[in-house]
């Protein structure tokens, strides 16, 4: 009797042994992409090195940020994957209206970022810790203007606000960020429409302070 019962537990512990190495497995399954990009020959689709991750046909139909405005004719223009390999950001090129979204590998989420009316959507930049997004749209009235995003909650940050007070409400344009290691500073270039003279600023996302490089 006391064999049958032992018995009876090291199945058990030898079950949960197996499904525990399963879900690691998986798990690491999930984190062996290492490099995504968009087929020259075929925009409506990005792909990695284990195939293709996201098509056109599963994106919406209808904005989520501005309501009762269709999608359609979609392809994909930027593609960015995150440091950490567990998020890919895509900029969407539509017939009239483009937008940027985010896609969350381990659960297929897909969240709306933006939305261009009558512009363009740019280029992605991550932040090494994978949290912030960057990105470089062109709006309808032909200004470059970043764009940061919260990758988490999916929603510009506070200091976005502040570089469209500054810069973007007096008519000049914003473009070419990149990111400091510290994850918290972002530079940029800015110059005015119709003007040649660049002027380089850093933005602290701690306390949203604007400083000028030269």
């Amino acid at each position: 009797m006391y064999k049958k019962i032992i018995g009876g537990v090291l199945v058990g512990i030898l079950m949960m042994v197996v499904v525990i190495l399963l879900i690691y497995s998986g798990a690491g399954t999930q984190q062996t992409i290492q490099s995504i990009y968009i087929p020259g020959d075929n925009p409506t689709v990005i792909r990695s090195e284990k195939g293709i991750i996201l098509s056109i046909e599963e994106l919406p139909k209808e904005s989520s940020i501005a309501k009762g405005f269709k999608l359609s004719n979609q392809s994909f223009s930027h593609v960015a994957l995150s440091p950490d390999c567990k998020k890919v950001a895509f900029s969407v090129r539509g017939s009239v209206h483009d937008w940027t979204g985010l896609l969350i590998l381990q659960s297929g989420e897909i969240k709306q970022l933006t939305f261009i009316y009558g512009g363009a959507a740019g280029k992605l930049y991550w932040s090494p810790n994978s949290e912030y997004l960057a990105i470089e749209n062109r709006y309808g009235s032909g200004l470059r203007k970043i764009d940061i995003v919260d990758a988490t909650t999916g929603v510009f940050i506070n200091c976005n606000n502040i570089i469209g007070r500054e810069f973007h409400s007096k008519g000049i344009e914003t473009y070419s960020p990149q990111w400091f290691n510290d994850n918290n500073r972002l530079s940029f270039k800015a110059k005015k429409i119709g003007e040649d003279q660049e002027s380089l600023w850093i933005i602290n996302l701690e306390n949203c302070m604007l400083s000028r490089l030269e």
